[in-house]
């Protein structure tokens, strides 16, 4: 009973090895430290034209674009292009404009296309 008892143990511990990380890497994904501007909701990705394009870049590529949800003239350029750990494809984009530059992530969701990612501050 000793050595069935000490197989299961090294079993539970191989597999807290292997969920543990797995765990902590989800949780990265739904998370940033990157700040969102509140112009830049939901409801304003159905009509942003840099949310239209979004699709069409790859990581380091770089879009001149008049969007009003963001103050008008801007430049994005996407630094990380990934699968989050819901197999989403999400895009972390540099948005620089007259007034500020900041950076967000959006993420191409099934019913409302490339949308922000709510940040954590």
């Amino acid at each position: 009973m000793h050595h069935w008892d000490t197989m299961l143990r090294k079993k539970a511990r191989a597999l807290l090895a292997i969920f543990c990380p797995l765990l902590f890497l989800s949780a990265c994904a739904l998370q940033s430290p990157f700040t969102q501007s509140s112009q830049t909701t939901g409801e304003h990705s159905q009509t942003s034209p840099l949310f239209k394009e979004v699709d069409k870049l790859q990581q380091g590529d770089t879009i001149q674009v008049d969007d009003p949800n963001f103050g008008g003239s801007l430049q994005a350029t996407v630094l990380q292009s990934y699968f989050s750990a819901a197999g989403v494809d999400c895009k972390r984009l540099l948005i620089q404009s007259n007034t500020q530059d900041r950076k967000i992530l959006v993420c191409n969701t099934l019913h409302q296309g490339w949308t922000p990612v709510p940040q954590a501050n």
